[in-house]
């Protein structure tokens, strides 16, 4: 069997997202510049070395700044998130997504269509569950019919084994609902 190539997939980011990161970089390059006209102002006036060691700290404020915002805005939230979906991935499907009030707007809104897909998810397994039931109980019957009388004939089994396809293709129907690889 071959395996299908790679196809080059494009990743869109939202207008928005693309903007705000956009300002944060332009702020701390603004700020970088800043600090250079200001050293230039100053530099007949302050030893070199201190100069230096201005430059290097409104530098080192700027990145932590910059990283502070991303991290607390954008990659924060994944932690929470990624423990949320191992217990789902576990089977756990009483788990639902969660993200802090203040934690960006855009994973706010993945969160939301990733909740509601556990739910339609967990819906049809609920939905599956009484066919299973169903088919557990008439195989119980049949069997216990055929243990306790040897005699029995294919006609009194027959409403059984019937109502046994009927759940079995049940469940399977149900089940074509979800597309998978298999």
């Amino acid at each position: 069997m071959e395996k299908a190539s790679p196809t080059k997939q494009r990743f869109f980011v939202e207008r928005d997202l693309f903007f705000q990161t956009l300002t944060l970089l332009l702020t701390v390059l603004l700020g970088g510049f800043l600090l250079l006209l200001l050293s230039k102002t100053i530099s007949g006036y302050v030893d070199s070395s201190v100069l230096f060691l201005m430059l290097f700290v409104g530098y080192f404020l700027l990145i932590i700044f910059f990283a502070w915002s991303l991290s607390t805005k954008f990659i924060g939230p994944f932690g929470r998130l990624k423990e949320n979906m191992q217990a789902i991935s576990r089977g756990d499907l009483t788990v639902r997504l969660s993200v802090r009030q203040g934690d960006d707007i855009r994973i706010m809104h993945f969160v939301e269509e990733a909740n509601r897909m556990i739910a339609a998810i967990d819906n049809c397994l609920e939905q599956i569950k009484g066919p299973c039931r169903e088919t557990e109980i008439l195989s119980e019957r049949i069997l216990s019919k055929l243990k306790n009388d040897p005699d029995a004939t294919g006609e009194e089994c027959l409403p059984h084994l019937e109502a046994l396809r009927d759940n079995v293709k049940q469940i399977y129907e149900m089940s074509e609902r979800f597309k998978t690889g298999a």
